[in-house]
């Protein structure tokens, strides 16, 4: 019985936290109709896959791949990668430092493979795809073909994996703390009757479904690299130390998230930090 109610509740999480996610990070599409429905679709097919895995073991990552990966293709191409369907995901892989550059450079040809296949096919707006606005809107101040490709790619690779990875981490942080799920599961629940109410506009007004998701950034960034940042004119002082201008810096951001000179115990996933007032600690 146990683990049926935990399945129940981290099922209700995962389709709440992907739809939410989605929302967050696509917020401008918002003005767009046709994007809702789509990306709805997808989360009702990762349901699907969830409930029919029911009591087995199930790689979580994979599914949350597959699913951003479908929702960048459509959205994209207008076409998706079929991941739910075949149970792959088409850049979903771990490799080795001595791997690093092949895999890169086979993520960026399949993503610019993509593109062109879908400039091929031209406006269709019917699809409500990037590619179909990019196209409609493209006059002599827009991008040029090598452009359109170089951004498509980096809205694959980069879209569909950090989406995955955010996810994972935050679903295996709600899983290790039963009270976030119970109370996250308990809010969804009490908001809404049906899951045709689970809008992203009604998703972004639930407040601990907001502070849960900035809470799993935090505690499992999605990003593997640093942010740059170039020092400035006259150089800059960085821990009283020097650095001459031009000088490219960043801080990795597990550093900054997790140190306590930010923030109270940062190794504790607790969502509540994030809320109007924070706990007083």
């Amino acid at each position: 019985m146990m683990q049926a109610v935990l399945w129940a509740l981290a099922l209700i999480a995962a389709s709440c936290l992907v739809r939410a996610i989605y929302n967050a990070y696509l917020h401008p599409l918002r003005g767009y109709p046709g994007q809702e429905p789509l990306i709805r679709g997808y989360v009702d097919k990762l349901e699907a896959t969830l409930r029919s895995r029911f009591g087995e073991p199930l790689d979580i990552g994979l599914c949350f791949a597959c699913t951003a990966f479908d929702v960048l293709g459509a959205l994209a191409f207008g076409k998706d990668f079929g991941g739910l369907e075949t149970g792959r995901a088409p850049l979903y892989r771990i490799v080795v430092d001595d791997e690093l550059s092949k895999a890169r450079k086979a993520e960026f040809n399949f993503a610019t493979e993509r593109a062109r296949e879908r400039l091929e096919r031209g406006i269709m707006m019917e699809k409500h795809d990037f590619m179909s606005y990019m196209l409609k809107y493209n006059d002599e101040k827009g991008m040029s073909e090598g452009e359109i490709m170089s951004n498509s790619s980096v809205l694959i690779i980069a879209g569909g994996e950090t989406s995955a990875v955010y996810l994972s981490g935050t679903i295996y942080h709600v899983l290790c703390k039963p009270r976030v799920m119970e109370k996250l599961a308990s809010i969804i629940r009490s908001t809404f009757k049906s899951e045709d109410e689970i809008t992203f506009n009604a998703l972004s007004e639930i407040e601990y479904l907001s502070a849960v998701i900035l809470e799993g950034g935090r505690t499992y960034a999605p990003v593997p690299s640093g942010l740059p940042r170039v020092a400035t004119k006259g150089g800059s002082l960085i821990l009283d130390r020097h650095v001459p201008e031009g000088t490219v810096v960043y801080v990795h951001a597990m550093a900054v998230n997790l140190s306590p000179a930010n923030l109270a115990d940062p190794d504790d996933f607790v969502p509540e930090r994030w809320l109007k007032p924070p706990p007083a600690k």
